[in-house]
């Protein structure tokens, strides 16, 4: 799968953007699966998905965010305009998962992607496009260890294959407002 493709072509984002968002959401997943597997797997991560560097450093050209994929970005985005309910509220749904817990700071996420210019139905797509790529890219044990270990991730497992309407997507949509 390419990833970059999907997202430029399903979510109508410039190669740049889609590359930053995509370096958003899979440095969040690195860093999940530095706090929560360690180094041995984390090499492994970055040796099945060798333009992951490339993507974080597009991250910055997304409204001032770093390239760190966690704490960093959720504090560039704090004072983004979205407010607290809807970032407290994305979080809440993963059941507390955020950037200091190793695991998806869904908040932060949804607030870059509104920075990026995308609604609702956009950001529904985005986490379960991610986690396609993922699973066409990454060895099923390496994928498996990772789902069972960084938090919130495993909620798009089920959102991958195209559901739409109920879970995380349906509660997106709710947030805003489809």
């Amino acid at each position: 799968m390419d990833l970059i493709a999907s997202l430029t072509s399903q979510l109508g984002l410039e190669p740049d953007t889609a590359k930053g968002l995509a370096g958003a959401v899979l440095g969040q997943v690195e860093q999940g699966v530095g706090q929560s597997l360690g180094g041995a797997d984390v090499s492994a991560f970055r040796a099945q998905l060798p333009e992951l560097g490339e993507w974080k450093s597009k991250i910055a050209g997304l409204g001032g965010a770093d390239e760190g994929g966690g704490g960093g970005l959720l504090g560039a985005l704090a004072g983004g305009g979205l407010g607290g309910g809807l970032l407290g509220a994305a979080g809440s749904w993963l059941g507390g998962a955020g950037a200091g817990s190793g695991g998806l700071d869904v908040g932060s996420l949804v607030a870059l992607a509104g920075k990026a210019g995308l609604g609702g139905e956009a950001v529904q797509q985005l986490l379960p496009l991610v986690l396609s790529f993922l699973k066409s890219r990454l060895d099923p044990a390496l994928l498996a260890k990772i789902l069972g270990a960084v938090p919130g991730l495993e909620q798009f497992a089920g959102l991958a294959g195209g559901a739409e309407g109920g879970g995380l997507a349906g509660a997106l949509g709710g947030l805003f407002g489809r």
